[in-house]
């Protein structure tokens, strides 16, 4: 996020289905469609639809979303239809994640090295928990650049609580982090296992899915009992829920997936598995921004978690990259002790911050 650009926009939305996915699509109009106007990779995914290239890959995707959160698809069409934008572009945003494994090309060579080095697969999470308090963290990154101008917070009030997070225009909140007035929180960074299951739930729809989850077990059940179709890891807290510890949930396709409970201390993920025993695509920047945090280990508090979040040593692969093919768009902190949440831009130590908020109500006790 360039420094023309310091504050995040705010939409506040009600209701479900298609009347949400209307309400949002007539807001956000303008971006929508600046967005479709740009991806070069959507234009090229929709000739292959249409050629029948990929057709049966994204009707595969669909049908299993469609048949688990048939609300979600009313929510894209209402989308569609409120930015005037073709409902068919829509669906292919919400799949990104898993029909970009098919493209750029035709040869496999070419599809193993576009994802064996992709630069939007570089998020990274750390956690800490311990005296000084209990935050999470997450640096959102991606590989265009231009995409840090279609972000936006999109808090939606339904008839069972709010539930808020961070939203790329088009797209079904949230594939970043959220939080709700339950209390839950979550964060999550890409995984990619070297098999997709086509039969799998796409990413966001599970995602948005756990936008209303209401309590960490629930979470986890919508997270795990999915069978996805890639892979991802998600961080998930609960500031309502006395003596439940956070969990770290890593998932991938043909049902695998592994729970662990935090730990006192600094964890980190940062898009490559760790516990699941599977198949993945090598990724050089995981490798290096795991090997660049056992470095600064041990940190202590949030100032430590912000050291690592806002680390540049390793030039060829920084854990913060303000400028590079992994262009860091915007730093998350929860602060579960305080129930609050920050969003900065620019290097997180500078704690610029483009948005916060209370996580829940105040008369709503914290019980961590």
């Amino acid at each position: 996020m360039d420094d023309a650009r310091r504050e995040l926009p705010v939409l506040h939305a009600r209701g479900v289905g298609k009347e949400l996915g209307q309400f949002v699509g007539e807001a956000m109009r303008h971006l929508i469609q600046k967005r479709v106007e740009q991806q070069a990779w959507l234009h090229e995914a929709m000739a292959k639809y249409e050629s029948g290239a990929l057709r049966s890959v994204v009707d595969s995707l669909a049908s299993a979303g469609r048949a688990a959160y048939p609300q979600l698809f009313e929510e894209m069409e209402g989308m569609a239809h409120g930015s005037q934008v073709e409902y068919l572009y829509i669906l292919l945003m919400n799949l990104q994640r898993e029909i970009r494994y098919f493209i750029p090309g035709d040869s496999e060579r070419a599809k193993y090295v576009q994802r064996m080095t992709s630069p939007d697969m570089n998020c990274t999470d750390v956690s800490y928990k311990g005296p000084e308090g209990w935050w999470l963290c997450h640096n959102e990154d991606g590989g265009d650049a231009a995409d840090m101008h279609f972000l936006y917070m999109l808090q939606v009030k339904g008839d069972h609580g709010t539930f808020t997070g961070l939203t790329y225009a088009g797209e079904l909140p949230s594939s970043a982090f959220g939080y709700n007035s339950s209390g839950l929180v979550f964060t999550m960074d890409g995984l990619s296992p070297l098999h997709l299951d086509l039969e799998g739930m796409p990413r966001n729809f599970v995602s948005r899915k756990l936008m209303e989850a209401k309590t960490i077990d629930e979470a986890i059940q919508i997270v795990t009992q999915a069978r996805h179709s890639v892979g991802h890891n998600y961080n998930i807290a609960s500031i309502a829920q006395q003596g439940t510890n956070p969990v770290s949930v890593e998932t991938a396709p043909r049902g695998l997936f592994s729970v662990r409970t935090w730990e006192d201390g600094c964890s980190f993920h940062a898009n490559r598995y760790l516990r699941i025993k599977t198949q993945q695509i090598p990724n050089p920047s995981s490798e290096h921004r795991e090997k660049r945090v056992q470095q600064l280990l041990p940190v202590h508090g949030l100032d430590g978690l912000l050291s690592i979040l806002s680390d540049r040593e390793d030039k060829s692969w920084p854990i913060f990259d303000p400028h590079g093919s992994g262009s860091t768009y915007c730093t998350a902190v929860f602060d579960l002790m305080q129930r609050r949440v920050e969003v900065y831009v620019g290097n997180p130590l500078k704690r610029e911050c483009c948005f916060s908020d209370n996580i829940v109500e105040v008369h709503q006790a914290c019980c961590l």
